[in-house]
């Protein structure tokens, strides 16, 4: 869920923004960690007929190559997966990759792997895609796994340009 909020930083500045959380107690838990005292913190209202278009429910797959690099990227530097998830999430232009990357951090953060989270978006990432995360989760060498999905998503595409 996202949520707007206004709040006052360490310098006593007013801020707003969105926070993506399960709920709002682990939406003001997320604020007080980054050291914001909320002022107010209202759930945002999603438009139904947004949420019921089938049009625009496609992720490119230069998005999808880049998601992949630049996860990879973060996670070789040791940036924890939730963390890197929502970098990742102000850096993607797609709306409905977005929407995904929120359903990620969500499904990440009650718990669930990062392959079990992809398995919910089979249409988007492909079996082959969830299940190399899911080899690289457990071999510990994800941001490779990653790497080498972007890769071959990237030679895929090149291909698909030349025919």
């Amino acid at each position: 869920m996202k949520f707007n909020y206004k709040a006052k930083n360490k310098d006593g500045k007013i801020q707003s923004g969105e926070v993506v959380a399960v709920d709002s107690n682990k939406a003001e838990s997320l604020l007080g960690e980054n050291g914001l005292v909320i002022i107010s913190l209202e759930k945002q209202e999603t438009d139904i007929l947004e949420k019921f278009n089938p049009f625009g429910k496609k992720v490119k797959n230069k998005e999808l190559v880049l998601f992949s690099r630049q996860l990879s990227t973060l996670i070789s530097a040791r940036v924890p997966i939730i963390q890197a998830l929502r970098i990742l999430q102000d850096q993607i232009t797609g709306k409905y990759l977005v929407s995904i990357i929120n359903d990620l951090i969500s499904a990440v953060e009650n718990g669930d792997s990062l392959s079990n989270a992809l398995a919910k978006y089979q249409n988007v990432f492909g079996n082959v895609y969830v299940n190399l995360v899911m080899s690289g989760e457990a071999s510990g060498s994800l941001d490779k796994s990653l790497g080498y999905l972007a890769d071959q998503m990237e030679k895929d595409y090149e291909l698909k340009g030349k025919v």
